[in-house]
């Protein structure tokens, strides 16, 4: 891990949209004798945009092509990213060494030193500020464990030390739990102790902290999910009932930041100005370079899905996709595939993936939020409603996030290939459904299902395996950690990112 230095400008600390355009722009390092610096209202916003921008964009994209959701139009050069390729094409072949999505960690860290810094200095006065800064903290542990499985817990963030110790995977995950746990448990004696309470500067819920405890249950169920291939059942379950305990649930609304984005250069939401649209109304690369997978479009398709529709527009008629990695194939070239549909493809209309510049960037989705509870009560690890209640619920959810009509909702609930108690296998109908739902929303959440159950079996990319059963199973360490903390690497083991020998702890 690189050292950072004691006094840093971090980029975490960009100017907030509409809510403090100057204000923001400010040395996160605490000066007593400018006391401005340790104002949580101040501190707050950035580091909650910060964890969107991760989410909707560094890795929704890279789990959208890992998961089967996005491939290439083969005429389409997106450059940046590879020391030798562009980064797309290093997606494509899986190039994943030391140079490849090395934001992913970087990104990680750095918000993880800037989140402790706030902790530490609101935990006595402000403590709900440090419950709030405990909570992502948990979050990122928990991404950074997806796709690296060791990294360092007990001393990161430490800047005097540059070389951390690195954890096991599963160490850091019941961790990274735990810091939540005890985030949550701040917020809900906050009000009683005094000190700030967060409320506009909460650019997620506006001060409502039982939401926030409400996203920490949720992500804390994700967390347990995940490893239900690896912990006894008695481990998750008894997990769970903790969070049942507390009486407030899970999610049952999306998750939505929004810092007051503009039209203007530099406020326009990330997630639309990385995939869409550029500043002035011009399709970003991404926009003309992404597809959605054959495999995808023929899912759609299978389940008679409104969905589609909404998301893509038809060329000729037809929804046609491609397939990660064919090569030169003149009917995979972007005038004649699918591409994204938005306003400008939609007469005006929102709806869709791609709704405005000014759309709240969907941190975590209602629908996830139901699935994992349906797939909780599937395993019987809950005393929530039943799994066929709460998988319809996370069914409308996506409906209603991607602005389908209740009656097309109702009519595709009614299919028989679609309710959940007429399924064979009860858990591959609902991962799969959650697959659909989760299409551009959050990527990272496909990979991590496919890692951990197989399902969809969406094929890898034909330059990697001509069968397509290749898939990627982690990231390797970045550059920075191989040069600054190369001992530490080492004792890892000489990780291939297509090797099942180095997968992450929680993987089937």
């Amino acid at each position: 891990m690189k050292l950072l230095p004691t006094k840093m400008k971090a980029s975490l600390l960009i100017p907030i949209l509409g809510l403090c355009v100057s204000s923001c722009d400010m040395d996160i390092n605490i000066n007593p004798n400018r006391p401005t610096e340790s104002s949580p209202e101040f501190l707050l916003p950035p580091a909650i945009l910060k964890l969107a921008d991760y989410e909707t964009v560094t890795l929704n994209e890279l789990g959208s092509f890992f998961g089967g959701y996005w491939g290439k139009a083969n005429d389409i050069t997106i450059g940046g990213g590879g020391a030798t390729n562009s980064y797309l094409d290093m997606i494509i072949n899986y190039s994943i060494n030391d140079e490849f999505a090395n934001n992913i960690w970087e990104n990680a860290y750095t918000n993880l030193y800037n989140l402790k810094l706030i902790e530490d200095q609101q935990l006595a006065d402000n403590p709900a500020y440090a419950g709030l800064a405990k909570i992502m903290r948990g979050w990122y542990f928990l991404r950074l464990v997806d796709h690296y499985n060791n990294v360092p817990f007990y001393e990161a963030s430490n800047p005097a030390n540059g070389t951390p110790v690195y954890d096991k995977g599963e160490v850091v995950y019941k961790e990274a739990i735990e810091l939540i746990t005890a985030g949550e448990q701040l917020l809900a004696t906050a009000a009683a102790k005094g000190g700030k309470l967060p409320g506009t500067d909460d650019i997620l819920f506006k001060g409502d902290l039982i939401k926030w405890r409400q996203l920490g249950n949720t992500v804390k169920l994700r967390a347990l999910i995940r490893q239900s291939e690896v912990a006894s059942g008695d481990y998750v379950r008894q997990e769970i009932s903790k969070i049942e305990a507390d009486g407030l649930g899970f999610l049952t609304f999306d998750a939505l930041v929004n810092p007051g984005y503009t039209t203007s250069a530099g406020q326009m939401n990330g997630f639309w100005t990385n995939f869409y649209r550029t500043t002035n109304d011009n399709a970003v690369a991404a926009y003309n370079g992404y597809r959605p997978t054959k495999f995808l479009l023929e899912k759609y398709k299978a389940v008679d899905d409104p969905r589609l529709a909404a998301i893509y527009v038809a060329v000729d008629g037809n929804y046609t996709g491609v397939v990660l990695g064919a090569g030169n194939d003149p009917t995979q070239n972007y005038a004649v595939t699918s591409a994204f549909r938005g306003p400008r493809e939609n007469a005006g209309s929102p709806g869709g993936l791609f709704k405005s510049a000014t759309q709240s960037a969907l941190l975590f989705s209602a629908s996830e939020s139901y699935f994992l509870q349906a797939e909780a009560a599937l395993r019987g690890w809950t005393n929530s409603a039943g799994a066929d209640e709460l998988y319809k619920k996370a069914i409308q959810a996506s409906f209603n996030y991607i602005g389908v009509a209740t009656a097309a909702q109702n009519s595709y609930l009614a299919q028989e290939k679609v309710q959940l108690a007429t399924a064979n296998d009860k858990l591959t109908r609902i991962i799969e459904q959650k697959w659909l739902a989760l299409n551009g929303i959050d990527g990272a959440e496909a990979w991590n299902d496919y890692r951990r159950l197989g399902i969809p079996q969406a094929p890898g990319s034909l330059l990697v395996d001509p069968t397509g059963a290749t898939h990627p199973i982690r990231l390797r360490y970045p550059a920075s950690e191989v040069n600054n903390n190369r001992e530490q690497v080492t004792a890892q083991g000489n990780i291939v990112g297509t090797s099942k020998d180095f997968k992450v702890f929680w993987q089937k």
